[in-house]
């Protein structure tokens, strides 16, 4: 782990979710974190070995009594106790972008799971992610874990073994009948985020009504509140996606609206 900062410190807190699209962090966004964290201590959790943020976020973002990179790269470490600890005492967690597949492979079913839980639900501390950090949060998570999929493949059985999605990592209620994808426009993937929810539909885990997908793009955040209000921060933009009963390709047509 890497540290900067102070002793730790108990503030109040609040709940918030702010899923950032990927590309460069969206500083508004990050200020909003450090309001709602009390200005308590910040922790990073990531796969990479890298403290790119401690000194960002300590030092140009401010607010924060303290942050911590806590680098999580082995099913072990997500169930170390010490780990556990530091995650429950913070009072705002981040995940940074990498690898999803990693995220599920290794913290899936953990100590590290159950704190991130913890916090969004019972400590209510602002909790963020960028990238596949984004990804993992949602109720619904594209693991990625037989390789990408890339905007040009032109996938048309929901049965592809590149197709694995997921809805038994993580519970958090804000987050709940969503599935996310990044760096969206400019990844061009409008149609991947489709195939993903006609994909959750084929598995009958819910009502195609009840389904919403979230892409983000890059250098933008949607900040989700504790009443479920909603902000978009950034330059560009975010796009909620909504299943209609129309079909092509056995696939159902979007609708893209943006969240305001």
């Amino acid at each position: 782990s890497y540290f900067i900062g102070k002793k730790d410190i108990s503030t109040k807190t609040e709940a918030l979710i702010v899923l950032m699209g990927g590309g460069a962090e969206v500083d508004s966004a990050m200020k909003k974190m450090s309001e709602k964290s009390g200005c308590g201590d910040f922790v990073i959790i990531r796969t990479d070995d890298s403290a790119g943020y401690n000194e960002y976020l300590y030092k140009e973002i401010g607010g924060f009594n303290s942050v911590e990179t806590i680098i999580i790269d082995s099913r072990s470490k997500a169930n170390n106790s010490e780990i556990e600890k530091k995650l429950k005492n913070a009072e705002a967690l981040f995940i940074a972008g990498g690898d999803q597949s990693e995220y599920y492979k290794y913290w899936k079913a953990t100590k590290v799971s159950k704190a991130i839980e913890y916090l969004i639900n019972e400590k209510k501390v602002p909790i963020g992610g960028t990238s596949a950090g984004m990804a993992i949060l949602g109720e619904y998570v594209f693991t990625a874990e037989n390789d990408t999929i890339t905007h040009d493949e032109k996938i048309t059985d929901l049965n592809n073994k590149k197709l694995t999605i997921r809805n038994d990592f993580l519970k958090i209620p804000l987050m709940k009948n969503i599935i996310t994808d990044t760096h969206f426009s400019q990844r061009k993937r409008h149609n991947r985020l489709n195939i993903f929810m006609n994909k959750i539909i084929s598995n009958n885990w819910l009502k195609k009504e009840a389904l919403e997908g979230i892409g983000g793009d890059e250098e933008t955040s949607l900040l989700i509140y504790s009443d479920g209000k909603r902000e978009v921060m950034g330059k560009n933009k975010i796009y909620s996606f909504k299943l209609t009963n129309e079909k092509e390709n056995n696939l159902f047509f979007k609708h893209i609206e943006k969240i305001q």
